[in-house]
């Protein structure tokens, strides 16, 4: 597959997982170890998985490092807010808010790439 067929938002995703990969342990001051290498390849598999049943101008997420080397996904707007959190290398917690109302709040298997691109398709329904 051409690089040059990805999205942006895929792009920048990918070069922020890569950045994320090289972060040793204790990266955050406070003895946080290195970024899980099973989450991080799980979340680029998901990426992967996600990136044709979203538009190609969908916005580009903020990848956030957790103090136990878990990874937490988010988009956000003024008035809407996605977060997948990975709970381990299979599973995530994936949360959809609506003008501060949870209208989604569910663990899902990694590959449940219908039900994360959904939730995924109604953040972008702005």
């Amino acid at each position: 597959m051409k690089e040059s067929s990805f999205p942006k938002w895929l792009k920048n995703a990918y070069l922020n997982l890569e950045q994320l990969s090289v972060l040793e342990e204790n990266w955050n001051g406070r003895g946080a170890p290195e970024i899980n290498s099973g989450i991080l390849v799980a979340a680029e598999e998901l990426f992967l998985g996600i990136r044709n049943r979203l538009p190609l101008d969908f916005p580009s997420p903020a990848i956030i490092p957790l103090e136990d080397g878990r990874l937490q996904i988010e988009w956000a707007t003024r008035i809407k807010y996605v977060e997948i959190e990975f709970l381990d290398i299979y599973r995530v917690n994936c949360l959809l808010e609506e003008f501060s109302k949870v209208v989604f709040n569910e663990e899902l298997l990694v590959d449940d790439l219908i039900m994360i691109a959904a939730v995924l398709k109604r953040f972008a329904d702005i």
